[in-house]
């Protein structure tokens, strides 16, 4: 997966999410407002990231030791 496509992604569940909200805000008072965002913030869209970031990670992880050579070899 590269960062675009999950850039993408991201964007395409917190659209949803947001969509779904606004359809059920009329029925929810402030409060419940305000569990329904927290809920999608802190669950929803979370576990979409970090799920995200372990499938990006590995190659980021063997990027920088080679990067890191490079800058000592240049040094």
């Amino acid at each position: 997966m590269t960062e675009a496509g999950a850039e993408t992604i991201l964007l395409n569940e917190r659209n949803a999410w947001a969509f779904a909200l606004r359809k059920i805000r009329p029925f929810l008072g402030k409060e419940g407002r305000e569990y329904a965002i927290n809920l999608i913030h802190q669950d929803a869209l979370q576990s979409y990231s970090d799920g995200i970031r372990k499938q990006i990670a590995p190659r980021w992880q063997l990027l920088i030791p080679h990067l890191l050579q490079e800058l000592q070899d240049l040094a």
